[in-house]
């Protein structure tokens, strides 16, 4: 929907850095609220909440969306000329690596600040806040901005790499030294590449189609969103019982590199486009064909 309402470059590039500051913040809520559910009521009442903020979201969106022209393709479930364009595939690749990491993260620090530091849900709710701001900040304080100025492709590599140091400081957990030291720098580092690299990622991607693809790409870009998510929690899980924390937080590093080597793809590939000597080139390649 972004993608076709906002057809300029420059206004798309600060719809996603918003979408991902609400994100952030709807995450820094939900996680204090549900430690305040958690401890003045039941575990339960986390779920329970969503029920009435759901209508609510849902009697929004209908108003928002009312007279809003769709934009969507015909002719199967995903058109065959979705992946034409390369860069939506690598796009959307980096995306599941980015929440893969995300994830793990969440999921893996939330245990270690519980079960190690003996956090209750209330005080983990309130650790995670410096994250949440951190990333609001970044996706919409100055992410768009710097990609203006500097592109997207850079702005995304440099979000992918803080996010590979962010997770690797994390990799000697469990410390010595406690919060502050063990962990909160290292999910600075993290939060600070993720708020850089989200709205661009989301961004590169759905630009990279046509507006008639513009519906069920978004739709193939949640879903892998989703997917990045389940894999990553999946695989956390598994390591933290059989082998520790940090082994966890290394399979979160190493997704994230890889992404981070897709991103620099991507920045390559676009700085080709843009040299006058390349584009020079690229018609007569293409009639010597």
């Amino acid at each position: 929907m972004i993608a076709g309402l906002y057809t300029e470059a420059r206004d798309r590039l600060r719809a996603f850095a918003v979408l991902a500051f609400v994100g952030s913040i709807g995450a820094s809520v939900g996680t204090v609220l549900g430690g305040v559910l958690t401890e003045v009521a039941s575990w339960r009442w986390a779920f329970l909440i969503n029920v009435p903020l759901g209508v609510i979201a849902l009697v929004v969106a209908l108003r928002a969306v009312e007279g809003t022209p769709p934009t969507g393709a015909t002719g199967g479930l995903i058109p065959r000329g979705l992946f034409a364009e390369r860069r939506f595939g690598i796009a959307n690749l980096i995306l599941l690596t980015v929440t893969f990491g995300g994830f793990t993260f969440q999921f893996v620090t939330t245990l270690y600040l519980q079960d190690v530091l003996g956090f209750g849900a209330l005080v983990t709710g309130l650790a995670f806040l410096p994250v949440s701001t951190v990333i609001a900040v970044a996706s919409l304080g100055f992410s768009a901005a710097l990609a203006e100025r500097f592109g997207s492709e850079r702005i995304l590599v440099a979000g992918m790499l803080g996010f590979v140091v962010g997770t690797l400081y994390l990799v000697r957990l469990p410390g010595s030294h406690g919060f502050a030291l063990d962990v909160l720098p290292g999910a600075i580092v993290m939060a600070l590449g993720f708020g850089l690299a989200m709205p661009q990622v989301t961004s590169l991607a759905m630009s990279a189609l046509a507006p008639e693809h513009a519906g069920i790409g978004s739709g193939l870009a949640t879903t892998t969103q989703q997917a990045g998510g389940f894999l990553g929690t999946l695989i956390a899980a598994g390591l933290v019982t059989t082998v520790g924390y940090g082994a966890a937080y290394a399979s979160a590093s190493i997704a994230l590199a890889g992404g981070a080597i897709l991103a620099a793809y991507l920045l390559v590939n676009a700085a080709r486009a843009r040299d006058p000597k390349v584009a020079e080139r690229a018609p007569d390649e293409a009639a010597s064909l």
